[in-house]
């Protein structure tokens, strides 16, 4: 390969890479005041001391004689824009990445934005009516604004750039009084990846067995992106929950045991199961206990299970869904390399790229709007050095795909290459599709899809609802080597 083609590579997926790094937020603000004054000097810009703004007691205002607080409280906050972020440039908020900014109510807002780069960037507060002119490198460099905060005012709002695919990188919150401040970030040094390659041995070609499977169910607060942790519901710790491979007339035992440590009571469906609740109705466990059934597989196939627990939808979004093969008596064709890949959505109080503890939001999960959307557990999980798909130039490779949900279709794709056979909702007699661009795979299904690989080089796993893969973080590598 040559230099130039070397070169237009790295660029391609380094612009990839800087795209996919953002953040989605929700928009919110309310009521820009045009000011034709000098900037106000409030001392050291960016800092929020408001000890010398005044009476701060807003107890003491009476709506209805229109009582105000004794004086206005002032703010400065200097920030400079690039398409990476908004960076604080003194102050408090010195350094940081779209700080947060926080002030009173009824207060004067000065805001000194720079440019950073040779795009152009606004400033923009929606629910606040807050819209900035634009600056940009060699054009407007600097400008200075303000706009006033009412007296009645609280809340937690988004500032954002309105240019156009810069609203992903460049977001952060703006706070009015206390807000609905999001709880710092914990146990960030905990996943709950399930690793592509901690997947089972093929069945092979054997008799039916008696088989017992012990699963755990394990509520655990683990890093979701950058900054952000969540509290995950889990099968054994990782999502998507384990691979499980078992042949046709085996007889399977499931033991799913609940962790004391836990809050809610958990279960297990499995579609490939011709029992009530595919095993859910025998396996609602409380917390410190074990609940158990068995069943004998009849159709083969790879099959998507979850848990069946009140409110299921909230289960599965928390990240309580996995896997099933099942295979034929004769065993499945041998390959080089097997992966297993799961995708499924969250929805959040805060948006997506906002630092802190995410707690889960019912009213976004009844409209299916998702701040994330991920494979195996964790934004962009499957990029990370450890967890790509390292594989070989040569190589048949077999990759097993579970879509949780609860809500979203997935449209799997893999840019650089085809699906070359795929085995969607039928058994492992043949494949139901070949050289697949695009696979789409709704929520409570799984599928098994075979590989050849040809080159060297990188293949990208995505959804093809690209703003999920480019703003919500459902984007994977399949790196090939040459032998």
């Amino acid at each position: 390969m040559s230099n130039n083609q070397d070169m237009v590579k790295t660029v391609f997926f380094a612009a990839l890479l800087s795209i996919v790094v953002g953040s989605i937020s929700g928009v919110s603000f309310a009521n820009m005041v045009a000011n034709n004054q000098d900037p106000l000097d409030v001392g050291d810009h960016g800092h929020n001391d408001v000890a010398d703004h005044g009476h701060n007691d807003l107890a003491e205002f009476d709506h209805d004689h229109e009582v105000l607080p004794d004086q206005m409280h002032e703010y400065h906050f200097e920030l400079q824009a690039f398409f990476e972020g908004y960076i604080g440039t003194s102050g408090d908020i010195l350094d940081a990445v779209n700080p947060t900014l926080q002030v009173l109510p009824y207060s004067n807002v000065t805001i000194t934005l720079t440019a950073g780069d040779f795009m152009p960037h606004d400033f923009v507060i929606d629910e606040l009516s807050v819209q900035s002119d634009e600056v940009e490198l060699n054009e407007v460099e600097e400008l200075v604004f303000n706009f006033i905060i009412a007296a009645d005012e609280d809340g937690t709002f988004v500032y954002y750039c309105s240019i156009a695919g810069h609203y992903a990188t460049m977001n952060g919150q703006f706070i009015v009084g206390e807000g609905q401040a999001i709880e710092q970030a914990r146990d960030l040094d905990k996943s709950v990846i399930k690793d592509p390659v901690d997947i089972p041995a093929p069945v092979g070609a054997r008799a039916p067995q008696d088989i017992e499977i012990t699963i755990v169910t394990r509520e655990v607060t683990a890093k979701l992106d950058e900054g952000t942790s969540y509290t995950f519901w889990t099968f054994n710790g990782t999502v998507p929950g384990p691979l499980i491979r078992v042949r046709v007339g085996d007889n399977v035992t499931i033991h799913l045991q609940n962790e004391a440590e836990s809050d809610f009571v958990h279960s297990i469906d499995f579609h490939a199961v011709n029992a009530d609740g595919g095993g859910a109705a025998f396996t609602q466990a409380a917390p410190g206990t074990t609940e158990s059934f068995w069943f004998i597989p009849e159709w083969e196939g790879v099959f998507v299970y979850h848990c069946a627990s009140p409110h299921v939808p909230t289960h599965i979004s928390k990240g309580m869904y996995g896997a099933i093969s099942i295979e034929p008596a004769a065993g499945l064709p041998a390959v080089d390399k097997e992966f297993y890949v799961g995708q499924h959505e969250m929805y959040t109080t805060h948006p997506k790229g906002t630092r802190g503890h995410q707690e889960h939001s019912d009213q976004k999960q009844l409209r299916e709007e998702p701040d994330y959307v991920v494979f195996n557990g964790q934004v962009n999980a499957l990029t990370q050095p450890e967890y790509e798909l390292k594989v070989n130039t040569n190589d048949t490779v077999r990759l097993f795909f579970a879509v949780g949900g609860p809500n979203v279709i997935s449209n799997f794709h893999l840019i650089g290459g085809v699906w070359d056979r795929v085995y969607y909702e039928t058994d492992w007699t043949e494949p139901n599709m070949f050289n697949a661009e695009t696979i789409p795979v709704t929520p409570g299904s799984a599928l098994a899809i075979e590989i050849d690989i040809t080159r060297e080089g990188l293949f990208i796993l995505v959804d093809h609802a690209l703003t999920r893969t480019f703003d919500k973080g459902c984007l994977g590598y399949m790196r090939s080597t040459d032998t």
